[in-house]
């Protein structure tokens, strides 16, 4: 969980390690008063996803990087000053627990999510 304040025409922005093909859920929570957009840039700073959205609440993107590398995510004030925070998990696990075949014993209870 990361937090900040933004004010109309500032930015922030963060990396993250992607791999490929697996996807990660970013939730972003702007406050009363705040629009944002979201934009996620590859190494080479192109542009790979983005969403703009109006007067606060809270928003999630899922992005599926296409090859391993350090992305970053910008998040743009459109209005405000107000605060946000931002989240990112995996979808489907990380790649070294994904596509796993376990053993699944009588009376016992298996959760997770599929991407």
């Amino acid at each position: 969980l990361l937090s900040g304040r933004l004010a109309d025409g500032a930015f922030d922005a963060f990396t993250f390690a992607g791999n490929t093909n697996t996807p990660l859920l970013f939730t972003v929570q702007a406050g009363s008063g705040l629009s944002i957009y979201f934009d996620i840039r590859d190494a080479r700073n192109q542009s790979l996803f983005n969403s703009y959205y109006y007067n606060s609440g809270t928003r999630q993107y899922v992005f599926t990087p296409k090859e391993d590398g350090i992305y970053t995510v910008y998040l743009w004030g459109r209005s405000g000053p107000a605060g946000y925070t931002i989240t990112n998990e995996y979808i489907a696990g990380p790649p070294s627990e994904r596509n796993i075949t376990r053993g699944l014993s009588v009376n016992t209870l298996l959760s997770g999510r599929l991407a």
